[in-house]
């Protein structure tokens, strides 16, 4: 199974390489900000459902390291986690993106047919679910790592709290 899921990601990548050489690549249906955080290994949203729940990502906890009075040793480990999310999140965007290229192309140039788009949808569904059990994955990783108070205060920030609301 992993083999045919790396080959799949494999074809998909080579396929999309002119596309994705290009820089950031267009997409009608995908906006610059997403693919520009897909590209980098960035949060792209999927792991929203964490945050809600008091389950804060590594980028969040770094980026509020003040206000949770982070000590020297959890800003270590808060950037470790993100660092190898970005990385791994960073090859698994790239492969998504060259599978959406290569749907964007097939719709573009009137190639598609029920059996390309689906295989295609399937392989962006399974880049895409790995992407989130990724991102989720970090979230678990960090938890344990923050005190009880952290754990408040991160509920408590204003970007956490309006995330809760829909805002």
């Amino acid at each position: 199974m992993f083999f045919r899921v790396a080959t799949a990601c494999v074809f998909s990548i080579c396929a999309a390489l002119p596309v994705l050489a290009q820089g950031a690549p267009q997409f009608s249906a995908i906006s610059a900000a997403k693919v520009a955080a897909l590209m980098e290994g960035k949060d792209s949203g999927l792991a929203q459902v964490a945050d809600v729940h008091g389950w804060p990502s590594p980028d969040t906890v770094v980026a509020h390291a003040v206000e949770l009075n982070l000590a020297p040793d959890q800003i270590l480990i808060a950037t470790k986690i993100k660092s190898d999310l970005e990385r791994d999140a960073r090859d698994i965007g790239h492969a998504y993106l060259a599978v959406e290229a290569e749907l964007e192309e097939t719709f573009r140039s009137g190639r598609a047919s029920p059996g390309n788009v689906q295989a295609l949808a399937k392989r962006s569904g399974e880049l895409r679910a790995q992407l989130r059990a990724l991102q989720l994955s970090a979230h678990i990783k960090m938890r344990p790592n923050l005190t009880r108070a952290q754990l408040e205060i991160f509920s408590r920030l204003p970007d956490v709290a309006a995330s809760r609301t829909g805002g």
